[in-house]
């Protein structure tokens, strides 16, 4: 069985209503309003859990509808045209043209700067000037690296050298040795 907690306020009655009509309309009151609450918020969670399900359902809907359109438009054969109309193939896919284009793109001459090459000149491939470039990259950034290591051992040896035999000199120098009660 359900318990309610029911607050009544009986500052003031009507003349003509008496004490158990207004206890019943309150108690009644709160009845509705407590049952409800409950039946909104149930219905809430439910619409949201209905809600939730289906817009994943159309998420993956779509996401499908889109796959199958694009996988369409890169498979299906199409005239491509010049820029007055006139067809310069025909039955070729994008697929198919973009490879074209990438393929073109990367074996297209280019100077030593990777711009267009306009002459025939000392040119290579896009593909070339970009390989060329990121072994060059590589190999400076691997050449200053061995450099700046060999460099800064060869000036840490000398350092310690130096210091060793200004050491020794100094020790000569001021008779540590002789002081220390060794001889040689």
């Amino acid at each position: 069985m359900a318990t309610f907690n029911v607050t009544v306020n009986l500052d003031w009655l009507d003349e003509e209503e008496n004490l158990d009509g207004r206890l019943r309309d309150e108690i009644l009151s709160g009845i509705v309003a407590k049952v409800g609450t409950n039946i909104t918020n149930s219905l809430e969670s439910e619409a949201r859990k209905l809600l939730d399900a289906k817009m994943a359902s159309l998420e993956n809907e779509i996401s499908e509808k889109l796959n199958a359109m694009m996988q369409e438009f890169f498979d299906t054969p199409k005239d491509i045209t010049d820029r007055w109309g006139d067809v310069v193939k025909r039955g070729v896919t994008v697929r198919e043209q973009l490879k074209e284009s990438c393929a073109q793109y990367l074996d297209q001459k280019v100077d030593s700067s990777g711009k267009p090459a306009s002459g025939y000149g000392s040119c290579k491939t896009r593909l070339e000037y970009i390989l060329d470039k990121a072994v060059n990259h590589d190999m400076e950034y691997a050449i200053k690296r061995a450099t700046t290591e060999v460099t800064d051992n060869i000036k840490k040896k000398i350092t310690e050298e130096v210091k060793r035999q200004i050491g020794e000199k100094l020790a000569d120098v001021i008779g540590l040795d002789s002081m220390m009660g060794n001889k040689k």
